[in-house]
């Protein structure tokens, strides 16, 4: 068996399986409100979500920037940087590039601020460190990680809280969910011969960055540094 998974297919994946778990969420919960313009916010979100990745993406934000951190080699502007930030500076600066109306695809200003708060995972902005502005009132807001297509949104018995719900006999297969995360930590993403890797490749850019190292792609004579 073989598989191939980069950061695109990622992407495009989240996007669609994003409107697959909006519509059984429609269809199956009339009351939630759900419209075509939260399914197109979610879409986008899901799509532009790790724009901000850097190259070999949670190496270059986690041990990478870390030991930059530590020797002194990061610059101001990089530190408390996360890949969400750099993903929502990026969609901001392809709005402003590209000159894309939204109103073209029946979006609104709100509506970019929804987005933005799917991608960064809290609200956006100075007004309000809790306040949503994106979608204020919608009752389907809630925190959502899996699909399945017996998901309900439903008030915790304790907090009142919307939260994500499956019913009891899909119990199994929620906890199969985490269990499968839990041995790819496991297998692989933990394993001793990755953080070797890992941590080479954290010291290949180091180097790099010391010789001021540079990169020119074949489509571009724009000359690319590693952090600056």
């Amino acid at each position: 068996m073989s598989a191939t998974h980069s950061r695109f297919e990622h992407s495009v994946g989240v996007a669609h399986l994003a409107e697959v778990m909006l519509t059984q969420l429609r269809l199956h919960q009339p009351w939630l409100d759900i419209t075509d313009r939260d399914i197109l916010c979610v879409k986008v979100a899901g799509l532009c979500h790790d724009l901000g990745h850097g190259p070999f993406s949670h190496v270059y934000d986690g041990i990478f920037m870390q030991q930059l951190h530590e020797r002194g080699l990061d610059y101001p502007a990089m530190r408390g940087w996360t890949h969400e930030q750099g993903s929502l500076d990026m969609l901001n600066a392809l709005l402003v590039e590209y000159r894309i109306d939204v109103t073209a695809y029946g979006l609104e200003a709100i509506d970019l601020d929804f987005i933005r708060e799917l991608i960064l995972g809290h609200p956006v902005g100075k007004h309000s460190a809790k306040l949503f502005t994106g979608r204020p009132t919608k009752p389907f807001l809630c925190d959502t990680h899996l699909l399945l297509s017996t998901m309900r949104v439903l008030p915790d018995a304790t907090t009142g809280v919307l939260t994500m719900c499956w019913p009891d006999k899909m119990a199994e297969q929620v906890m199969k969910v985490f269990r499968t995360r839990y041995d790819l930590h496991q297998a692989v993403y933990q394993h001793k011969a990755t953080r070797a890797i890992e941590y080479m490749i954290c010291d290949i850019l180091l180097e790099a960055d010391i010789a001021d190292f540079r990169v020119r792609t074949n489509q571009s004579t724009e000359q690319v540094y590693l952090d600056k």
